[in-house]
């Protein structure tokens, strides 16, 4: 697509982009100026006069700046990425970047760090399974690249996740795994602050469950949702771990009012606006 600004066609600036453009490298102007720049050979094309070419410069600096500027702003992005054990390609085959395969691996972490920061990713919600836990090589390689992280300037932050938040068996088992797979690492570590976790990612969805379908029992599952919350955050402080950030993943529909054939059955618009104001009273961050 060509943008014509001020009777000038921008194609020295599209070709960059789209460089399979056939066009000349040179015009003559017929007016003495010869332009040694891909430009257009559009029947639209109108032969640049020397106050065009005037015209012409300035823009070129106008856009080259914005350019320069965009790429400052992408490098000043502040992103997360979710890294789980493994994962998939878009073609449903298995990726090579799940951090099973990643994390032990100097080669793929390095080139891992380099995708983060190229993109301007700060944070990375990790899940490792049990390997914080034993063997004990398994934890070193964590602690490893949790230093890798911290030297590249990006969060490590742990990653848990489900959804049985209703079932008080399987919060149990939770709180074993904060137990293990945070608490007790980040305290083996001592002094070492680079090799621990700097925050705990929780990815819990109710909305997996089967009760989800009923509008009345995702309210229901949203109150025990802010009591996992609640007593995630009262186990770590329990810890000693009281400045331990806790960040949530909570998708937009949850504040969809029930209009009789989708949303969650809030009983008043204040019942659901109250639910929020008492998780963000436990979590740090969304």
């Amino acid at each position: 697509r060509f943008e014509r600004i001020a009777d000038v066609h921008l194609l020295p600036i599209i070709r960059w982009k789209h460089p399979s453009i056939n066009l000349p490298t040179s015009y003559d102007t017929g007016q003495g100026v010869n332009i040694s720049q891909p430009i257009c050979n559009s029947p639209r094309w109108t032969a640049f006069t020397h106050s065009k070419m005037n015209t012409f410069r300035r823009t070129t600096l106008l856009i080259v700046t914005l350019i320069a500027s965009a790429v400052t702003a992408e490098a000043q992005l502040h992103r997360g990425l979710w890294f789980w054990g493994s994962t998939t390609l878009p073609g449903g085959d298995a990726s090579p970047y799940g951090s099973i395969d990643v994390v032990g691996d100097s080669v793929a972490e390095d080139e891992s760090i380099n995708f983060f920061n190229t993109h301007g990713v700060k944070r990375i919600y990790g899940s490792y399974q049990n390997r914080p836990v034993a063997p004990a090589a398994e934890k070193a390689k964590i602690a490893a690249w949790n230093t890798k992280l911290d030297a590249a300037g990006i969060e490590s932050q742990l990653l848990l996740d489900g959804n049985a938040v209703n079932d008080s068996v399987w919060m149990d088992g939770l709180l074993v795994k904060i137990d293990n797979r945070l608490i007790n690492f980040n305290n083996s570590f001592g002094a070492d602050e680079a090799s621990k976790f700097k925050a705990l990612h929780l990815d819990l969805e109710p909305q997996g469950l089967g009760l989800w379908s009923d509008h009345l029992d995702k309210r229901l599952l949203l109150g025990h949702l802010l009591q996992a919350y609640v007593d995630i955050r009262d186990h770590l402080d329990a810890a000693g771990f009281t400045t331990m950030p806790i960040y949530a993943d909570i998708p937009f529909f949850y504040d969809k009012m029930w209009d009789g054939s989708e949303g969650v059955g809030w009983a008043s618009t204040t019942d659901r606006d109250d639910w929020y104001t008492d998780v963000a009273a436990v979590i740090d961050g969304i």
